[in-house]
């Protein structure tokens, strides 16, 4: 599917590829926008621009790729940029938009429908405002648009962190042991998207980019400043991601800890308590000492009982307990 608009004093109107016949007019400015773009198009666009084999390959591909990146021709710049298509309970699902853009034009690529397009197309008054500005803005629009997708998403991620956090250390809940690893591979990968396309917005702001004019350079730093700031919120997330984790190995430690000295105070007082038992126990011809005594079976009873008292008394002196 294709959707041309062409600008003229501030006015936009459909374009068609047929009725296109030069990008050099810098008066006038255009926006192509290709929906799984087809190697019949791709043949019309390099009548008017001449497209490096390399971005014709990316364009064509059967596979996205998904590495964003950046190159810059003496007629246009091309980007690649992930977009976010949706979250799901442990993943992130990506697309990817193709950027040319030239000192009067700018064309974009997809492979599905990208919401942030369609808005703009539907609302004239807004895309005659933009696409007049020119078409680096127009570029600079759209990724600032896909830029601001990560933000309530980034929110959303922090609210339920701070709710595994309290069930987890203070509830002691642990099915939300699940939920905070999801997240963390959420937050995974949504850093492996934000630091490239800020290092691609870095590129883009390069002086000796003649695609870009100064003074919507400055606009585009904001969007750095924006990612700068997203990533800055996805480390914390990741850093309290991993304090979380931190402290409730700590707590289970400790409770471990306790089980265990309890368990071996018990062996401890168990280990005389049994050498006495076995010693008495024992089937031999001449029995110990007062074993046939009428209370021989209470006196012993009553040792044990104090030997564990003494036992327990020497622990608690020593605070073991």
């Amino acid at each position: 599917m294709f959707n041309g608009y062409i600008c003229k004093n501030k006015d936009v109107s459909p374009l068609s590829l047929k009725d296109l016949k030069s990008f050099t007019d810098r008066k006038t400015k255009f926006w192509l926008d290709f929906k799984d773009i087809t190697q019949e198009q791709i043949n019309k666009i390099t009548k008017f621009i001449e497209l490096h084999p390399v971005t014709i390959e990316d364009l064509k591909g059967e596979e996205e790729t998904t590495r964003i990146k950046y190159e810059q021709f003496d007629d246009y710049t091309f980007i690649v940029l992930s977009g976010i298509k949706k979250t799901t309970k442990d993943t992130v699902e990506e697309y990817i938009v193709y950027y040319i853009v030239g000192k009067n034009f700018l064309i974009t690529v997809h492979k599905e429908d990208n919401k942030i397009i369609e808005d703009l197309k539907n609302k004239k008054r807004k895309l005659s405002y933009i696409l007049s500005n020119g078409a680096d803005y127009l570029l600079h629009y759209l990724i600032d648009q896909e830029v601001d997708v990560f933000y309530p998403i980034v929110e959303n991620l922090n609210k339920t962190l701070e709710k595994a956090d309290k069930k987890i250390l203070t509830e002691k809940d642990d099915s939300e042991l699940d939920t905070l690893f999801d997240k963390k591979t959420i937050n995974n990968e949504l850093k492996e998207m934000v630091v490239p396309t800020g290092r691609m917005i870095l590129k883009i702001l390069k002086p000796s980019n003649p695609h870009i004019r100064e003074e919507v350079r400055i606009y585009f730093r904001d969007v750095y400043d924006n990612i700068i700031g997203i990533n800055e919120s996805l480390q914390s997330s990741k850093d309290q991601i991993a304090g979380i984790i931190s402290e409730r190995n700590a707590v289970l430690s400790s409770n471990l800890n306790q089980i265990m000295k309890v368990l071996t105070i018990i062996a401890t007082i168990m280990m005389p308590l049994t050498l006495i038992t076995g010693i008495y126990g024992m089937n031999f011809a001449t029995l110990p000492p007062g074993a046939r005594h009428p209370f021989a079976f209470w006196g012993i009873m009553g040792c044990m009982f104090l030997l564990s008292l003494l036992m327990l008394t020497f622990f608690k002196k020593k605070r073991w307990i």
